[in-house]
C-alpha cells in the first residue's frame, strides 16, 4: 500500500511540472481511478484530451456570451433614438433615395452583364432619350452587337461612329478601348492606330499595349517586346498574336516563351502555345504535355521513374508546373535533371524554386536555392523576374533575421525600388541590428513622419512624434472650380446613387485626372456634401502632405453608433474604423468580386454562420448591408478572431481578410516568437500583406484622432508567437 501511494505521489509530481493547476486536478481524478493500470504516457494523453475538451467548451461558451452581448447591443441600438444621423457625414452611411428611372437603368446594366441583347434594347427604349447615362446603354448595346456580329460592316461602322461622337468623354474613351479589345485581331493597322492614339487614359491597359506591339511591331526592338511578354500578364488572343510575330522573327525563343509563361502559372496560355507548335519541337507529345499541365502529380506518380529517359526539357516543364503547389517534388525532379542542363536553365529552376519556397515560408530551403544563383542573377534577366526573386530572397533572410545579407541584398535592388518606403525601413532595421545606429537613423528619418505602417515603425525607432494632428490644414477659401456643373462628376454621383460603384469610380477619376493639387481639398469637400465618403478619402489623398486634411482622410461617421457597438464587443472603435476604411472605404452597400458585402465586407456564408450563433431568426441575406446589422456581425466576428488568436490584432486582421485556416498555417510556420513586422512582410498573399499593414496603420491613426490612449505602434502590433496547443475551432 505504501509503495502504491508513493508511486501515485511521484507520478502526480511529474505531471504537475508539465501541466497547469487545472490539469493537475484532472490528473488526480485519473490517477485515483486507474493508477494500477495506466502508464504515465496514457495518463498524460488523457489529461491533454480532458484539457482540450474543457478548453473547447469554454471557448464555445465565451463565443456564445460574446454573441449574446451582440444581440443585447443590437436591441439597445434599435431603441436609442439619439443615434439618428445629425450630420452629412453621418447620413452618408444610409441608403440614398433612388429616382424612378434608376431601376430601368439598373435593369439595363444587368442585361448587359448577362449578355441579353434583346432585354438591353428594350431597356434602352424605356429610358428617356436624354437621360444623362443613356450613352452607357448605347455603348453596351454596341458591345453586345459587335460580339455577336464581329464581321458585320454596319455594326462596326455604327460602333466607330459612336466613338467619334463621344470623343473627350469617358464613355467615348471606354468605347474605343472596348472596340479595340473585341476586334483587335481583325482590323487593319491604320484603324487600330487611329483609335489607339486618341486614348488619353486606357492606352496603358495590358491588352491594348499588346495589340499596339502587334500592329506596330517594326517600331520596337524585339528585346522590348520579349520583356513586355515576360513581365506583364498578357493572356488570350493578344498574347498568341504577339507570340506569332515574335517567334516568326526569332523561332529559337519559343522554349524561353514557354518557360516564362510557366513561371507566371499561365497554364492555359502555355497549352495554347504548345498546341500551335510542331510536335517535333516539343520534349514530348502534345497528349503527354496536356496531361502534365492538367494533373502533374498524377503524371509523375505514373511515369516519373522514366524521366531520366526523356528529354531534360520535359523535367524543366514539370518542375515549373509543380513549383508552387509541390515544391518538394519539384525540387527532387529539378536536382535530378540539373546536371544535364546549362547554367542558365539550372539558374531558372533554382530561381523558381527559391521564390516558391520563400512564398511558402520555407526560408532555409529558399535561401539554399538562392545562394546557388546569387552571384549571377543579372545574367538571367531574360529568363525570370530577377527583382521578384531578389525581393523574396530578402524576405527569406528576414525570417531568419540574417541582417547582414538583408542589408546587402537591398542594395542590389534597382535604385527605384531601394527608395521605396518599404526598403528604406528594412535597410534601417538591418543596419540597426548590425550595430550601425547612425546609419540606421538616416534611413529611419526618410520614412518617419509618414502615417503609414512603416512610417509609424520608423517614428518609434528614433523616438519621433507621430505627425497626425500637427499638419491638419483647413479648406482653402480662394475660388475653386464649379464641381457641381462637371458632367463627369454628376454621372459618377448618379452611378453611386444606384450603387454601381465601379462605374462611378471611372467617371470620377476621369473628371479629376487633370485637377490641380491645390483644388483637391475642395473637391473632397464636394464629395462629402454628396454623401461620398469614399471619394472624399481618395480625393483628399491627392492633396499631398503639405495641405493634408486629416479629418477628410480619416472620417468618423456615426461615431456614437460605432462606439456603442465596439464597446459592447470590447474591441477598439479605432479598429473597426481602420478596417472599414480599408475594406469598403465606407461604401455601405458595396459588394466585392467574391461576394463580400457592406461596410465590413462580410461574406454571406460567414454572416449566416454568425446569425445562427446569434439565433437571429429574422436575419435574411438582404439585411446584410443594413448599417446596424453589418456592424453587429462584423464586430462580433472581429472579437471572436481576436480571442482565437490570443489578442493579436495582426493575426485577427489577417484572418479577417484571408480566413482563419490560412492564418493558422502561416502562424504554424513560426518556430519562435518573431516581431510582427517580419511576420507581416512575409505573408505570402500580396493582398493580405498590404491589407494588414493598412488596417494596422489606420487603427493607430484613428486611435489618436479619437483620443484613445495610444501605446507605441510597434508595441500595438507586437510579435507573433508559435501556435498554442489549443488552436482548432469552427470559425469560418
Amino acid at each position: 500500500m505504501a509503495k502504491r501511494f508513493l508511486s501515485r505521489f511521484l507520478l502526480l509530481g511529474c505531471l504537475a511540472s508539465v501541466v497547469s493547476s487545472q490539469a493537475f486536478g484532472y490528473a488526480h481524478e485519473i490517477v485515483d481511478e486507474k493508477t494500477s493500470t495506466l502508464s504515465p504516457a496514457t495518463v498524460i494523453q488523457s489529461i491533454e484530451n480532458e484539457i482540450l475538451a474543457n478548453e473547447q467548451a469554454k471557448l464555445e461558451a465565451k463565443r456564445t456570451s460574446d454573441l449574446r452581448l451582440a444581440v443585447k447591443t443590437a436591441d439597445t441600438l434599435a431603441t436609442d433614438l439619439s443615434l439618428a444621423p445629425k450630420t452629412t457625414l453621418d447620413s452618408a452611411l444610409l441608403s440614398q433615395t433612388k429616382l424612378p428611372t434608376d431601376e430601368i437603368f439598373i435593369s439595363g446594366w444587368k442585361a448587359y452583364q448577362s449578355g441579353q441583347l434583346d432585354r438591353l434594347e428594350k431597356t434602352r427604349s424605356a429610358l428617356p432619350y436624354d437621360h444623362p447615362l443613356g450613352a452607357y446603354l448605347d455603348l453596351w448595346t454596341h458591345n453586345l452587337c459587335l460580339k455577336k456580329n464581329v464581321d458585320n460592316p454596319t455594326v462596326n461602322i455604327n460602333f466607330i461612329d459612336f466613338i467619334d461622337r463621344h470623343e473627350g468623354s469617358y464613355v467615348g474613351e471606354r468605347a474605343a478601348a472596348d472596340y479595340l479589345s473585341i476586334v483587335g485581331h481583325r482590323i487593319n493597322q491604320e484603324l487600330f492606330n487611329r483609335l489607339y492614339r486618341r486614348l488619353k487614359w486606357n492606352h496603358s491597359e495590358t491588352e491594348l499595349r499588346a495589340w499596339n506591339y502587334f500592329y506596330n511591331y517594326s517600331d520596337y526592338k524585339t528585346e522590348e517586346i520579349q520583356t513586355f511578354i515576360a513581365e506583364k500578364r498578357v493572356t488570350g488572343k493578344p498574347l498568341m498574336h504577339l507570340l506569332d510575330k515574335t517567334l516568326y522573327d526569332d523561332l529559337s525563343w519559343y522554349w524561353t516563351a514557354i518557360m516564362l509563361l510557366m513561371q507566371k502559372q499561365q497554364w492555359t496560355d502555355t497549352l495554347a502555345l504548345i498546341e500551335s507548335l510542331p510536335e517535333d519541337m516539343l520534349p514530348a507529345s502534345k497528349i503527354t504535355l496536356r496531361s502534365i499541365l492538367k494533373d502533374p502529380v498524377r503524371w509523375v506518380e505514373r511515369y516519373g521513374r522514366y524521366l531520366n529517359q526523356r528529354p531534360p526539357r520535359l523535367s524543366m516543364l514539370i518542375t515549373l508546373r509543380l513549383a508552387s503547389s509541390r515544391p518538394d517534388l519539384a525540387a527532387e525532379i529539378a536536382d535530378r535533371v540539373m546536371p544535364e542542363l546549362s547554367q542558365k536553365w539550372s539558374d531558372m529552376l533554382n530561381a523558381s524554386l527559391s521564390y516558391s519556397l520563400s512564398v511558402g515560408r520555407r526560408s532555409e530551403e529558399a535561401i539554399a536555392r538562392f545562394e546557388r544563383i546569387r552571384g549571377h542573377l543579372s545574367d538571367n534577366s531574360a529568363l525570370f523576374n530577377v527583382t521578384q526573386i531578389q525581393i523574396w530572397a530578402i524576405k527569406a533572410y528576414l525570417r531568419t533575421e540574417n541582417w547582414g545579407v538583408v542589408n546587402h541584398l537591398i542594395q542590389e535592388l534597382p535604385q527605384s525600388r531601394q527608395n521605396e518606403e518599404l526598403w528604406l525601413y528594412w535597410r534601417a532595421r538591418a543596419l540597426e541590428a548590425m550595430g550601425q545606429k547612425k546609419a540606421a537613423k538616416r534611413f529611419y528619418e526618410r520614412v518617419a513622419g509618414n502615417i503609414t505602417f512603416y512610417g509609424k515603425l520608423a517614428s518609434d525607432a528614433i523616438g519621433k512624434a507621430y505627425p497626425v494632428m500637427s499638419n491638419d490644414s483647413v479648406l482653402p477659401n480662394k475660388s475653386t472650380p464649379d464641381w457641381k456643373n462637371n458632367p463627369s462628376l454628376q454621372r459618377s454621383i448618379d452611378f453611386y446613387r444606384m450603387e454601381l460603384y465601379g462605374l462611378g469610380h471611372r467617371e470620377w477619376n476621369w473628371a479629376t485626372r487633370n485637377v490641380e493639387q491645390k483644388d483637391y481639398l475642395s473637391l473632397a469637400d464636394f464629395a462629402l456634401r454628396n454623401h461620398l465618403i469614399h471619394r472624399m478619402i481618395n480625393t483628399s489623398l491627392h492633396s499631398g502632405s503639405e495641405t493634408m486634411n486629416i479629418r477628410q482622410r480619416f472620417p468618423t461617421p456615426q461615431l456614437k453608433l460605432f462606439k456603442m457597438v465596439c464597446d459592447g464587443q470590447e474591441i477598439p472603435t479605432s479598429w473597426a474604423y481602420g478596417l472599414i476604411r480599408q475594406e469598403s472605404r465606407f461604401m455601405p452597400t458595396v459588394a466585392s468580386a467574391v461576394g463580400a458585402r457592406g461596410l465590413m465586407q462580410i461574406m454571406p456564408s460567414t454572416a449566416r454562420w454568425l446569425a445562427q450563433k446569434l439565433e437571429l431568426d429574422d436575419y435574411e441575406h438582404n439585411r446584410l448591408t443594413e448599417l446596424e446589422m453589418n456592424l453587429i456581425l462584423g464586430t462580433s466576428y472581429l472579437r471572436m478572431l481576436k480571442s482565437e488568436f490570443d489578442g493579436s490584432f495582426v493575426l485577427a486582421t489577417a484572418s479577417y481578410n484571408a480566413g482563419t485556416y490560412r492564418v493558422r498555417q502561416w502562424r504554424n510556420s513560426v518556430k519562435k516568437s518573431i516581431p510582427a513586422d517580419i511576420f507581416v512582410e512575409t505573408i505570402p498573399y500580396h493582398e493580405t500583406r498590404d491589407y494588414v499593414k493598412n488596417v494596422m496603420a489606420n487603427m493607430h491613426t484613428y486611435g489618436i484622432l479619437l483620443n484613445i490612449p495610444q501605446e507605441k505602434f510597434r508595441d500595438m502590433i507586437g510579435s507573433v508567437t508559435p501556435s498554442p496547443i489549443f488552436n482548432e475551432s469552427d470559425l469560418p
